[in-house]
């Protein structure tokens, strides 16, 4: 992603296994996440304080922004994080505390999904990344979007789930290049039309199909 604003993180007083995780989930994540983040002892935006650990004049004295606390029994409040850690989480918090400190000042404007549009055919490019899909339900609207294009109106359908949360999901793809729109035309000429996922690339199939009837014709 180009343009994203850097942003820098401390651990303090973490436990060094937990430490160590985090700065691996945080690398790997770096590739979707909306702004980059690295690990730095001076002056961090966020610091990440161990389990047990009381935030202290830490924070004031680095001029650190915000904190995370790691806790076992995190109940979903925001300031902490959960052990054992998980990707989405860290992820989620990463986004939400990148975009207060001011992360999306340098990204292009979003392009925005008509709220009346619940008819047009989206196809799904590629599996979208953890801060999109946070959640069960968005990982089986996801899921349902990898099939075949789909419209809003649909996916409401053969997910089961309501219709603002299906819309509010491909918006949020939409608005991330996830999606490519499939004209209404092609989908009237060609109704019986099997669906095929996006990542697989038009051409594939008759290339495996005559490959294969090379290999038998020579039996």
């Amino acid at each position: 992603m180009p343009n994203r604003k850097k942003f820098y993180f401390s651990l303090h007083g973490v436990a060094f296994r937990d430490a160590e995780l985090f700065k691996s989930y945080v690398r790997v994540l770096n590739f979707n996440l909306q702004h980059q983040w690295l690990y730095r002892e001076t002056s961090p935006d966020l610091i990440i304080y161990g389990e047990g650990v009381a935030p202290s004049n830490s924070q004031k004295d680095t001029g650190a922004l915000h904190a995370l606390t790691l806790s076992a029994s995190n109940t979903g409040d925001e300031k902490y994080l959960s052990l054992p850690l998980n990707s989405i989480e860290i992820a989620t918090a990463l986004n939400r505390i990148g975009m207060a400190i001011g992360g999306n000042s340098t990204a292009p404007a979003a392009t925005q999904l008509p709220a009346s549009d619940l008819a047009q055919h989206y196809r799904l490019k590629r599996w979208p990344p953890p801060n999109l899909v946070n959640t069960r339900d968005r990982i089986r609207l996801a899921t349902v979007m990898t099939k075949q294009a789909i419209s809003a109106e649909t996916l409401n359908k053969k997910s089961g789930l309501d219709i603002e949360i299906c819309r509010s999901f491909i918006s949020d793809l939409h608005s991330s290049g996830l999606l490519s729109k499939e004209s209404m035309e092609m989908k009237l000429e060609n109704p019986n039309l099997p669906s095929m996922p996006a990542y697989i690339q038009p051409g594939v199939l008759s290339r495996i199909r005559s490959k294969l009837s090379r290999i038998m014709g020579t039996d």
